[in-house]
């Protein structure tokens, strides 16, 4: 099981789009815009222990850092933090939060401080299980496919909004 621990804002989409090349099935979810995409029957997976099936999967929801306290750890699973420059994040949450289209399911005044959250993560899962990656910064297929011991495809990583 992967498990995408990102903030809105970070690259959750492009890293639920790299997992699907990849040939993972998932969940993933948008807290700002209130919409996901499942590959699953199941409509949400808990995070606390219930295991789907054997097949890849992966659980992407960019709230999940409401429930990072009680979040079950799981040595098994592999977690990944997508990530961005503080003060680029706020920018670009300020920006997005604006537009007309966004479901505003969540606001930026919710959001905890991203230093300060990306402290939490680091704090709370083990460092062989966890793979920290910025998209804005060049991270992409090799970062992702070291981690999860997967070959790097031929196409072009999916940085969709980064």
């Amino acid at each position: 099981m992967i498990i995408g621990l990102g903030l809105p804002r970070t690259g959750t989409s492009s890293l639920a789009d790299a997992l699907r090349i990849l040939g993972y099935r998932g969940h993933s979810w948008c807290a700002l815009h209130g919409e996901g995409e499942t590959d699953h029957d199941w409509d949400v997976l808990r995070l606390r222990g219930v295991r789907p099936s054997s097949l890849p999967t992966f659980y992407i929801d960019n709230s999940v850092w409401k429930e990072l306290d009680i979040l079950r750890i799981d040595r098994e699973f592999k977690y990944i933090l997508t990530t961005r420059e503080s003060a680029s994040h706020a920018e670009s949450m300020a920006k997005h939060t604006k537009t007309p289209s966004c479901g505003k399911v969540i606001v930026p005044a919710a959001l905890p401080n991203i230093l300060e959250y990306h402290s939490r993560v680091l704090q709370r899962i083990p460092e062989e299980n966890l793979l920290v990656v910025d998209w804005t910064t060049g991270d992409g297929w090799p970062e992702l496919c070291e981690f999860l011991g997967q070959e790097i495809p031929d196409e072009e990583f999916p940085c969709k909004r980064c």
